[in-house]
Order: C-alpha cells, then sequence, then structure tokens
C-alpha cells in the first residue's frame, strides 16, 4: 500500500474546498491538513473509522464518520468512501451477518419467515431490533479494527521491503 496509489485516488483539500456543495465547508477542509495526510496512522485510522460506520444503519452514517475522523485525525476522504461499502447491493449482507451476530450474542431466536405476509408477522420484527443493533456494534468494531490492523500491518510491511531493498542496493555499491 503505497502513498503513490492513495494519492492517485483521493482528492486534496484544496479540489474537495471548491467543490459546490461544500461550500461552508470549504475553509474548514483548509485549516485542518491532518484530514487529508497520507500516513499509516491516518488511513489506518480512517479504516476503523469507516468501516465501523459502514454497519451503523442509519440515516447520516456518512456524516457520523466524518465526525469520527475529524475527532481521530483521520484520512477524511477515505473514511468517507469506505463508508459507502454499505449501498443497496451489499445492504443484505450487512444485514444479515449484523443480526446474526446479535441474535447469537444475545441468544434471540432465528428470524423464520412466513409462508404468507401477516400484520401478527410484521408486528413480531420489533423484537429483531436488539439483535440488530448489538449485531451492528460488534460487526462494525470488528471490522473496523480488522481494517485497522491490516493498514498497519500492510504498511509497515511495505516500510521494510522497502528498507529491504535500499539495504541491498547500498551493500551491492562497490
Amino acid at each position: 500500500m503505497t502513498k503513490n496509489f492513495i494519492r492517485r485516488w483521493v482528492p486534496d483539500a484544496e479540489k474537495l474546498s471548491k467543490t459546490p456543495g461544500l461550500g461552508r465547508l470549504g475553509n474548514r477542509l483548509r485549516d485542518h491538513p491532518h484530514l487529508f495526510h497520507l500516513n499509516r496512522h491516518s488511513v489506518s485510522y480512517a479504516f476503523l473509522v469507516g468501516l465501523f460506520f459502514a454497519y451503523v444503519p442509519a440515516p447520516g452514517q456518512a456524516f457520523m464518520a466524518a465526525a469520527g475522523a475529524v475527532i481521530l485525525r483521520a484520512n477524511l476522504p477515505i473514511a468517507l468512501a469506505l463508508v459507502w461499502i454499505s449501498n443497496p447491493f451489499t445492504l443484505p449482507f450487512f444485514v444479515l451477518s449484523a443480526y446474526s451476530a446479535g441474535a447469537f450474542v444475545l441468544g434471540a431466536p432465528a428470524i423464520e419467515l412466513p409462508n404468507e405476509l401477516s400484520w401478527h408477522w410484521v408486528k413480531s420484527l420489533g423484537n429483531l431490533i436488539w439483535p440488530f443493533a448489538v449485531g451492528s456494534f460488534i460487526m462494525g468494531a470488528a471490522a473496523g479494527l480488522l481494517g485497522f490492523m491490516m493498514v498497519q500491518g500492510l504498511w509497515r510491511w511495505g516500510v521494510l521491503r522497502r528498507w529491504g531493498q535500499r539495504r541491498q542496493r547500498l551493500s551491492s555499491k562497490p
């Protein structure tokens, strides 16, 4: 994972501040350059925040991820991009995995799909809220921590590899 690869895909603060939809935030984005740094810590915290809030089933999850990125001084564009992995195509996986994890932890029974819809079955869906909420928190925390550790490890591996290459180059010189 190199900085050049990430820089190619992530917009900088100057470009984002000129975006029409971000008019009010434009100056604030320029005043906080740490939100756009590409170092091991800012990128790994961006993965932590972005993947955690990808599992939050609430409107405004991007705003919550942006607030988390500001608080943790994480890379803002990466955190916001990672939130969008939960989209209409991936939502069934996110919902099912979150509910399954929450039901397992809380000992809730598995959901049973009826043969035909009834008002009684719709009312029983209220019992799914707590397992889903607990599972969303658990899965979000697990995904965020896993992403954080992967970025930390891959970044360190890349640095050590470059050091080794440089050491070989220097030792082979006469």
